[in-house]
């Protein structure tokens, strides 16, 4: 497909999405009904929280102390759901050393603090975030690769 396709086509598979939620909503009947009249919000950890709708939704990680005294290191800190998947275009070599780096140096370190089995979805957030971050570093690559003199 090419590139003047791409808009078009995530436009439809969002098309496509929408409707079969929709089905899918109809179709399921909750196994238990809530218990309180309150909205029920899962915050950036996928933890429920009661009455959380009138409360600013934050994209800020947790403290290291809340962290630790909250989350279960064997979940996911968002849902499946939650994730978009987008098409990243890039050379082999550099889909090489991207999984390298995660799969060796980034879940050994996620090993060592008892965090196993990491959905790869979880990895390329934390990975898209660290990258946002370091966006000045991004266009210098892009200026040493094109050989532009700074």
């Amino acid at each position: 497909m090419a590139f003047d396709d791409l808009d078009q086509a995530e436009q439809e598979e969002s098309d496509r999405s929408a409707e079969s939620s929709t089905t899918e909503d109809r179709d399921r009947t909750p196994d238990v009904e809530p218990t309180t009249s309150e909205p029920t919000r899962r915050d950036a950890a996928g933890d429920a929280s009661e009455g959380a709708a009138d409360q600013p939704s934050t994209t800020e990680p947790r403290s290291t102390a809340e962290s630790s005294t909250a989350a279960d290191p064997s979940d996911p800190a968002f849902g499946f759901e939650e994730a978009k998947q987008r098409p990243l275009y890039a050379r082999q070599a550099a889909w090489d050393a991207f999984e390298d780096a995660l799969a060796i140096d980034a879940e050994a370190t996620l090993r060592r603090n008892d965090v196993r089995d990491t959905p790869k979805r979880e990895l390329h957030d934390a990975a898209l975030h660290v990258l946002a971050e370091h966006a000045d570093e991004v266009a210098e690559r892009v200026l040493d690769e094109r050989g532009v003199d700074r």
